[in-house]
């Protein structure tokens, strides 16, 4: 019996495994705000995201229930990125969105992330949304199956 306990352990998290990714930006681009001449001005950025996809776990469905999958930052416990309504389609791309939109084509292992708040969701004297406060920004990089 424990045998076979340790057979379907060893199963369950392989497969579940299998099923993830770790993607790593190898650059990134964008736009920051110049506080003293008021303007924003296109600029690069450190390529230091980090993000893991992986299939939506059954607690998080409690939460997401139409997500198939879910991207979250690595390392963070600060929860979901973007989710993925739809799983992979039929050329290996994986669209999802949410603070983040995140497209992963699992061919070529590449992936391309967006962050958008900041240029056009602003709100004036905010403490969040302030102008400046957020940084539009996109990156690229790849991923491995981990």
């Amino acid at each position: 019996m424990k045998r076979i306990l340790l057979a379907v352990l060893m199963l369950s998290s392989t497969s579940a495994c299998a099923e993830s990714y770790l993607c790593i930006a190898d650059q990134a681009a964008g736009f920051s705000f110049n506080k003293g001449q008021k303007k924003w001005s296109a600029t690069t950025f450190n390529a230091t995201e980090k993000f893991i996809i992986k299939r939506q776990s059954a607690e998080q469905k409690i939460f997401y229930k139409n997500a198939a999958w879910v991207v979250t930052r690595f390392g963070s416990s600060s929860g979901l990125l973007a989710n993925c309504e739809k799983d992979f389609n039929d050329v290996g791309m994986l669209f999802c969105e949410g603070i983040v939109n995140f497209h992963f084509n699992k061919k070529n292992m590449r992936f391309l992330s967006t962050f958008a708040i900041g240029y056009v969701s602003y709100i004036p004297g905010d403490e969040l949304l302030d102008e400046g406060k957020n940084t539009p920004s996109m990156n690229i990089g790849a991923c491995s199956l981990i």
